[in-house]
């Protein structure tokens, strides 16, 4: 009986030592795949846009058409300009309309630190002027976008014209939105890991054939987006910073100007 326990013990053992060495072999060989692959794309991808100087750093800034006043397209949680492919070729008939990527994602810089709500209207501002996009313009926020147009009416408002708040997210989220508190409980954590995850290249397996509803161009930078490292770091980065965190960063008040929301 006590040979057999040792031989199952040492069998057990045997496995576990087999599943390890499995795992970091795989973890070894994402990590390559992901570096390389990484590399490849900043080489071959180019950013569609400008690349506009705010002061030491670079945001991507996409425009079409022509016209006044100029729309601002600013994005929800985690995404870029990529995803406005569709609202840029609508709009763009028009009027000129512009998206970016904020920084961190897509092809612009890093920040300089956090990036809460007021640092986001910060860049913003400088990306207009630098970019040489006159105002007033007319801002376009998506979800959680939309709180950050509103922050920067409220802190640049003769910069603005109007606002359309495309399902927009309330500046008291937390009170507002019964299930709002759950889901920022569940998906905080598991945004802590999403870095970890994409450096084996875990981002790029699953979105290397995603997003076949967009234009060629735009599925080619949202992959670029989400297949990057640094896009993952930048997604974990927002979330405990967005204005939902915390309320008083938007000054925001309705005045004269037009504003939609649904």
């Amino acid at each position: 009986m006590t040979s057999l326990r040792m031989t199952t013990h040492s069998r057990t053992r045997r496995w576990f030592l087999y599943v390890l060495i499995g795992a970091f072999a795989l973890a070894a060989f994402g990590g390559a795949y992901q570096a390389v692959a990484e590399s490849f794309d900043r080489e071959r991808s180019h950013a569609p846009g400008r690349l506009v100087d705010i002061g030491g750093r670079r945001l991507h800034l996409l425009c079409v058409g022509s016209g006044s006043p100029t729309v601002v397209l600013e994005s929800g949680l985690g995404e870029a300009a990529g995803y406005w492919a569709w609202v840029l070729a609508s709009v763009g008939r028009d009027t000129r309309v512009c998206a970016y990527d904020r920084a961190g994602r897509g092809w612009s810089d890093g920040p300089k630190g956090a990036q809460d709500g007021v640092a986001v209207a910060a860049d913003l501002h400088s990306l207009l002027e630098r970019g040489q996009i006159g105002g007033p313009v007319v801002l376009v926020g998506h979800s959680s976008g939309a709180q950050y147009v509103r922050i920067f009416a409220g802190r640049y408002p003769r910069q603005v014209a109007g606002m359309v708040l495309l399902d927009g997210q309330p500046a008291e989220a937390f009170e507002r939105l019964p299930d709002f508190p759950a889901f920022y409980q569940v998906f905080r954590p598991v945004s802590a890991v999403l870095p970890s995850l994409a450096r084996l290249g875990v981002g790029r397996l699953v979105f290397s054939a995603d997003f076949d509803d967009l234009p060629p161009q735009a599925r080619e930078m949202q992959r670029f987006n989400y297949s990057s490292t640094r896009f993952y770091r930048s997604l974990r980065d927002e979330l405990p910073r967005s204005p939902s965190r915390s309320p008083r960063q938007n000054p925001f008040r309705p005045s004269a100007m037009s504003l939609l929301s649904w």
